[in-house]
């Protein structure tokens, strides 16, 4: 049967055949009748469009997103219990003595602000307990209840029982880390749906005629809520005048003169200077409450994170210690976290570390040795320190306890140069301490000479130390001018006085290996005069038996260590 009688028969109500081959097309079937063709829509003015129930398949997508929206009937996000938990870890280390209320207040005004609290009666509490705080007044039940009531806020708190439901929300302050994390999140999220407001609000202006503006003000506010230390809250700002009315408390001495709790002391020596053996010195000096290399201390608990001494032979270091100072510390006063093989890099422990280090009130936290907690950052570089040293300042700020460490000086004799810049590696170590002391070979066998550089305290002459197993004494007797020079030699040129230090070819390969970048030949003499000492022809010299090592690889007009490169010369 042809397509012409198929069609004659589907007009007459028959029933259609079957399709074959796709050879009665839906056009077809509309030109016959067959099937209905449907009426055009509309066209209806853009004014009156309605919202389409099913948009197409182009649109879905954009329509889904859209669903998310915010509502105005979706409530913002918070998170109550994690502000109850914040209150509660304050009134609970308050009640464990105002050392520790201190500390946990210090950590949390750093961390976060009175806008990281969503609910305002918890935001009423939250300044009341720091009034309390700036006036160095107890924190507990009663006077967080009168200070509300003195401000007319009690009521908009919720009264006494809200204050009362907080003293026993948590069953520890160990957390209070992860509560804040969690106030600052919350935050985060809040400061966004507020610029997306802003935007749509900017972007239906009549008068906005620059879209450009307001990207560029979402990416500025989006780049601070990411990268801001509190995730978009930054401190308040201090009017000055009403800072000197109210002047906070400075942080108590730890170490007479040289050092408060919450800042961080470098000790700078040369290599294998015993600086192990000062810092072991320092936490026993601090746990027991006596001097120092003749500074007097205040007591406080020691923590002495050890990443490289195996434990017998740190006990054994801490014992003659005890036993020639004729001190010991009691029990849980010193107490030392053996991380030997467990050392990662700062960045990547810093958590955990801070988590066990809140668990006690710690005066001083030792790190030794500090390289072992660079990671996988390189020493010689800025950035890589600044990095580290930002971590230990974290944990500083957040333990209120002082930190210290220990740091080597470059190779070759160091006295020529200023006492900050003895220190080896990258600068920063050198700048970023609020107390640096380092300690320059004496003329005198095992003596050396300790220049102080200080930031919150006034200068302090330099003195001597002598070294008597198992630790330093301070030798008020010598002189701390008497430095140990470079070693020099007279020139045998039958007129000339002149003198020239000596060093060897390996002092130079140090230099190139402290300069990954690699330098140029007159770079590097500059360099080894001004470190090492020398004349030009000396350095000549010692440049041809060092340039023949191979650990030096040439590119020109450079030359490199052989560690500094990624594929050195064969």
């Amino acid at each position: 049967m042809g397509m012409r009688e198929d069609l004659a028969r589907m007009r007459q109500g028959a029933t259609p055949p079957p399709k074959t081959n796709g050879h009665i097309t839906e056009d077809e079937l509309r030109a016959h009748g067959i099937i209905e063709t449907p009426a055009p829509e509309p066209i209806i003015p853009p004014d009156d469009i309605p919202e389409r129930r099913t948009p197409p398949p182009e649109h879905r997508k954009l329509a889904t997103r859209q669903s998310y929206l915010p509502d105005i009937h979706r409530p913002l996000p918070a998170s109550i219990d994690a502000e109850k938990g914040v209150l509660g870890s304050i009134l609970m280390a308050a009640a464990r003595g105002p050392e520790n209320a201190r500390k946990m207040m210090f950590f949390l005004e750093s961390a976060i602000g009175e806008n990281h609290f969503h609910l305002p009666a918890h935001r009423h509490v939250f300044q009341a307990m720091k009034r309390l705080h700036s006036d160095n007044d107890p924190l507990d039940l009663i006077t967080i209840t009168n200070e509300l009531e003195s401000a007319g806020q009690l009521a908009e708190a919720g009264g006494a029982d809200v204050v009362t439901e907080l003293v026993t929300y948590v069953p520890t302050d160990a957390n209070v880390d992860h509560y804040a994390a969690i106030l600052q999140e919350k935050l985060a999220l809040r400061q966004i749906l507020e610029l997306g407001n802003r935007l749509s609000a900017g972007a239906y202006d009549p008068g906005q005629d620059d879209p450009g503006f307001l990207i560029d003000q979402a990416a500025e506010t989006l780049k601070a809520i990411r990268t801001s230390k509190k995730i978009g809250q930054l401190p308040d700002l201090d009017d000055m005048t009403d800072l000197l009315d109210n002047m906070p408390p400075a942080p108590p001495e730890l170490v007479t003169g040289i050092l408060h709790r919450g800042s961080k002391l470098i000790i700078g020596g040369t290599s294998k200077g015993r600086k192990t053996f000062s810092l072991i010195d320092l936490a026993i000096s601090v746990a027991t409450g006596t001097p120092w290399w003749g500074c007097p201390t205040i007591m406080g608990r020691v923590c002495y994170i050890n990443f490289e001494i195996q434990r017998p032979f740190f006990a054994k270091r801490y014992r003659d210690i005890c036993a020639k100072k004729g001190a010991t510390p009691g029990r849980g006063m010193f107490k030392c976290w053996t991380l030997r093989g467990f050392s990662e890099g700062l960045e990547k422990m810093s958590a955990n570390l801070i988590k066990i280090l809140l668990q006690e009130d710690y005066a001083l936290i030792v790190f030794d040795p500090i390289y072992k907690a660079l990671g996988d950052r390189d020493e010689n570089k800025a950035g890589d320190v600044a990095s580290m040293l930002n971590e230990l300042e974290s944990i500083a700020v957040k333990t209120g306890s002082a930190i210290a460490f220990g740091a080597h000086y470059s190779k070759g004799n160091q006295a020529a140069k200023d006492a900050m810049d003895r220190i080896g590696g990258s600068g920063v170590f050198a700048r970023d301490p609020d107390a640096i002391l380092t300690m320059t070979p004496h003329e005198e066998e095992e003596c050396f000479t300790v220049d102080t550089t200080l930031r919150n305290f006034p200068p302090q002459p330099p003195f001597v130390v002598r070294w008597e197993w198992p630790l330093f004494t301070r030798d008020e007797a010598a002189d701390p001018e008497a430095i140990k020079l470079p070693k020099r030699t007279r020139m045998d040129n039958g007129q000339s006085t002149r003198f020239t230090d000596i060093y060897t070819p390996d002092d130079l390969l140090d230099l190139l290996k402290e300069n990954p970048q690699g330098l140029r030949t007159d770079h590097l003499r500059e360099q080894a005069t001004r470190e090492l000492g020398g004349s030009k022809e000396t350095f000549y010299r010692k440049w041809k038996i060092a340039k023949a090592s191979p650990f030096i690889v040439e590119k020109k007009p450079l030359f490199f260590h052989i560690q500094s490169i990624t594929n050195p010369k064969k």
